[in-house]
C-alpha cells in the first residue's frame, strides 16, 4: 500500500500545484477590494449578481459548455465503440 501512495504523489503534487492552489488564490483575491490596501469586501459579488451583463454572459458560457459536451459525447462514444469492437477485434484486454 505504501508503494501506491508514492506512485500517486507526483500526480497529486501536480494537481495541487496547477489546479487547486491557483483556484484558492483566485477565490481569495475575489474577496479583496481594488486598491493598494485590498480590504475584505463582498462588492465584487454584489456587482456580479446585480448587473445583468454578467449574468447574461455566465448563462451564455453555460450554454456553450453544454453544447460542447454534447458534441464531444456524440463523437466520443461511437469512436470508443469502434476502437473496442473493430480495432481490437472485440476482445477485452486486461
Amino acid at each position: 500500500m505504501n508503494k501506491k501512495i508514492w506512485l500517486m504523489s507526483p500526480a497529486a503534487f501536480l494537481l495541487l500545484s496547477f489546479c487547486v492552489v491557483p483556484l484558492f488564490i483566485m477565490v481569495y483575491f475575489s474577496f479583496l477590494s481594488d486598491g493598494a490596501a485590498g480590504h475584505f469586501t463582498l462588492q465584487n459579488y454584489l456587482d456580479f449578481f446585480q448587473k445583468g451583463f454578467y449574468l447574461k454572459l455566465t448563462w451564455k458560457t453555460i450554454q456553450l459548455s453544454f453544447y460542447v459536451t454534447l458534441i464531444c459525447l456524440l463523437i466520443g462514444y461511437p469512436m470508443a465503440y469502434v476502437m473496442v469492437k473493430i480495432i481490437s477485434g472485440g476482445k477485452i484486454c486486461c
